[in-house]
């Protein structure tokens, strides 16, 4: 009997429960798998194709109805708009001349020695001076002009002489976009690096004219 007890006893004792194995506790259906796989690689692209973006608006020029302005033409308008602004906020006289002066001080240190490269604005004025020189105007930005003047001193006389350049200006229109090279006149008077002939501080603010040598003008690509 005892032996039957045991036998009894030993069939009847219940087996211990396998535990799951991790990957059986928790299974993700395939679908769902390549769902968010396809979700995490569309984030991906998305990422990347935004610092590309952001990279190349770093490192390119500034499309404007001015045209493909480079960098420093660029800073040179930007640091003209800024002058405005706080020439319109200042209280009183010594604050104005304190926008005008920096921002001259300004552009003359992105300027350096005056000559620039390729520098883009929307033609405003074609004329002759009467004795076969061309007059040329160019607008940068709305109300900033940059364009010969006659002058007594040869150095500071910068119409178009007869030539290939006063050739390619002729065949220009007002109102194209061009592509432009040359040199601001310095003036020794202001002791400033371009020549801006307005005659009142408001007008110097609001409306520069700054005084160049063309030694290129050419329609823009």
């Amino acid at each position: 009997m005892p032996g039957d007890l045991a036998a009894v006893s030993q069939t009847t004792r219940p087996e211990p429960e396998a535990t799951p194995r991790a990957a059986e506790q928790i299974s993700v259906p395939q679908s769902t798998s390549t769902w968010v796989k396809a979700v995490l690689g569309v984030l991906i692209a998305v990422l990347f194709a935004g610092a590309i973006a952001l990279l190349t608006d770093v490192g390119s020029d500034q499309s404007s109805p001015f045209g493909e302005q480079p960098r420093q033409e660029r800073a040179v308008v930007e640091l003209i708009q800024e002058a405005r602004r706080e020439y319109e906020a200042a209280n009183h006289d010594l604050q104005r001349d304190a926008a005008l002066a920096d921002r001259d001080q300004q552009i003359c240190a992105l300027l350096g020695d005056g000559r620039v490269q390729n520098w883009t604005g929307e033609v405003y004025q074609i004329e002759s001076d009467g004795d076969g020189r061309g007059i040329l105007g160019i607008n940068i930005e709305p109300d900033t002009q940059v364009e010969t003047r006659p002058s007594f001193a040869d150095d500071e006389n910068t119409l178009i002489e007869p030539g290939p350049l006063l050739d390619r200006i002729t065949a220009l229109e007002t109102g194209q976009v061009v592509t432009f090279s040359g040199r601001f006149i310095p003036d020794a008077t202001e002791k400033s690096c371009f020549t801006n002939p307005r005659f009142t501080q408001r007008n110097k603010i609001e409306r520069p004219l700054m005084v160049f040598r063309f030694s290129d003008v050419r329609e823009e690509e």
